[in-house]
């Protein structure tokens, strides 16, 4: 069982795909886990193929593909649904980066 300070902090992306079907889910995925590698390295990504994990993509509520999550904490702060940009998400995570290390 984790203590309270051991998640204190604990930040999540969630990236909800199908590559079967969604042609951008196909490129955004890399360009998702290259920005993550370069600017927040310290962000945990969990990628959810929709196919193969359609209940935990529902206990989600995700029901459309791609969508980006971020949680901290165990709470969500961040949905990006549909046509993302990797550049506005980027921005955001970075509010709240900031946030984090201050």
């Amino acid at each position: 069982m984790s203590s309270e300070n051991e998640t204190k902090g604990k930040v999540e992306v969630f990236y909800f795909k199908n590559e079967l079907t969604c042609g951008v889910c196909r490129v955004l995925g890399g360009k998702i886990e290259q920005m993550l590698a370069e600017s927040f390295p310290k962000f945990e990504l969990c990628v959810v193929d929709t196919v193969t994990e359609p209940e935990k993509a529902a206990s989600y509520g995700v029901f459309s593909v791609p969508v980006v999550l971020l949680y901290i904490d165990g709470k969500e702060y961040i949905r990006e649904v549909g046509n993302i940009s990797v550049y506005e998400l980027k921005s955001k995570f970075e509010r709240y980066n900031n946030l984090l290390n201050s």
